[in-house]
Parts: structure tokens; sequence; C-alpha cells
């Protein structure tokens, strides 16, 4: 299934790959994508067949794998921390209690190549302590916050 899948996804015939993944559970469609991911070489089609998908029907988790692949396999390419920026803040959209979607807001703002007006400093100190009130133990705000001590 997988081989057939990539094979779908990498002729852009989404329609097909979309009936496949259908009664996928979530976690191993994630997973699946990004395996194929690496396996094709880290091809961008796979990253445009989740953007089908969140086209076929917006969801938190679409945007949040967007964006995972964003980050890590397609990070290298031009403008994939701004695009995983949109897919963070669709994501919180859609949910915006998500704590995880919260701290990726933190790390965005300290990726070198974003510029600083895409999230301001006033932005991330609110996020800080809307995490720190519902996890007052939060490392990754504690460590945010270490590297910009002078800000808070």
């Amino acid at each position: 299934m997988k081989e057939l899948l990539q094979t779908n996804i990498l002729n852009i015939n989404f329609t097909e790959a979309s009936k496949q993944v259908k009664n996928m559970e979530f976690s191993k469609l994630s997973d699946t994508l990004m395996e194929l991911v690496y396996e094709s070489d880290q091809d961008i089609t796979i990253y445009t067949f989740v953007c089908h998908l969140l086209m076929e029907q917006e969801s938190e988790p679409l945007h949040s794998l967007a964006c995972d692949l964003l980050c890590h396999p397609y990070c290298h390419i031009e403008g994939a921390y701004k695009s995983a920026l949109y897919h963070t803040r669709r994501a919180l959209m859609l949910e915006p209690d998500n704590i995880g979607h919260k701290e990726m807001l933190l790390f965005l703002y300290q990726v070198p190549d974003l510029p600083n007006n895409l999230i301001l400093k006033e932005e991330v100190k609110n996020i800080a302590i809307e995490i720190l009130n519902k996890d007052p133990e939060n490392d990754v705000v504690k460590d945010f916050m270490d590297i910009y001590k002078e800000d808070f």
C-alpha cells in the first residue's frame, strides 16, 4: 500500500491517494508521509498532497503535519519556516488551547530566517505567559525565557 501511495502522490494523482488514506488513522498517515518524504529524496510533492488534503477538509492535525514537514525535512527550502508559521497559526485558530502549537510559535520566533515583524515580541510574551498559566513547569517556556530574559 505504501508503494502505491507513494506512486500516486509523486504522480500527482491526489484523488486516488486521498482514497487510500481516507480511513487511515492519523498517526499512521503522519508517519507514512514523513517516511515517504525521506524515501523520495524530500520531494515537495508530499507537502503539496497534505495541502490537497487540507483543501478537502481543513483540520488542526493536518496543519500540524504540514508544519512538521516544513520545519524538519523541508526546512532547507526558502520560505519553509514562513509557511510553517502560517500552518501553526491556522492550527491555533482551529484549536486555540493547544500548548504544542503555542510552543511552536516560540520556536519560530527564534528562527533567524523569519523577519522580525512576522511574530512580534509582545505576542511571544503573551504566549509564554498563557502557557505558564496552564503549565507552570513548562520547560520549553523556561528555556525560551532564559534565552530572552532581557525581554521579560
